[in-house]
């Protein structure tokens, strides 16, 4: 059974959050499942069979992907729901710390999923668009670290590095 510790989320909720976790996808999914319950709880509002078939299926997704993208998926298994209840959906998600948003170039916004612990570097090629994850635990300590300034007690943080990925480079390279 994963450890289960509280944090506030942005509007002051209190919400659950696993602590000391391996990458194992049922105790990432069984602390979603209890978070969001929490997260839905805290503001009222009802924990559908949607909502939850979503953040299943965002557990799942161990990828970036877009609103279009995830929703056609659904449909592939058999899943209807609409564009209008996956884009709710998806604001709740983020707002209860499951979900970030990123515009990370022309195509538009797309989600991860998070995973307590884990920060990442995006490098974003500029020419073609495509984004790839850097896991650095020494740049991700010094980050965690800078932001422990005062009083602010940091609990994520995102980095974008934009550029040319190695087959632009080449592309872009006078041939002799």
């Amino acid at each position: 059974m994963p450890n289960i510790f509280y944090i506030c989320n942005r509007k002051g909720a209190l919400l659950p959050r696993l602590n000391g976790m391996n990458e194992n996808k049922a105790d990432i999914a069984a602390a979603a499942r209890v978070r969001f319950g929490a997260y839905l709880k805290s503001r009222r509002m009802r924990c559908t069979s949607e909502r939850l078939a979503i953040l299943e299926a965002v557990m799942e997704h161990p990828e970036h992907f877009s609103v279009e993208a995830f929703g056609e998926r659904l449909e592939a298994r058999g899943f209807h729901v609409s564009v209008a209840t996956l884009y709710n959906t998806f604001d709740l998600l983020c707002d209860a710390g499951l979900l970030r948003c990123h515009r990370l170039n022309h195509k538009g916004a797309e989600y991860e999923r998070v995973v307590p612990g884990q920060n990442h570097i995006h490098l974003v090629c500029t020419d073609c668009g495509n984004v790839t994850e850097v896991r650095n635990p020494a740049l991700s300590d010094q980050a965690m670290a800078a932001g422990r300034h005062g009083r602010f007690t940091p609990s994520y943080f995102t980095m974008y590095v934009y550029g040319l990925c190695a087959r632009c480079k080449r592309k872009r390279q006078p041939r002799n």
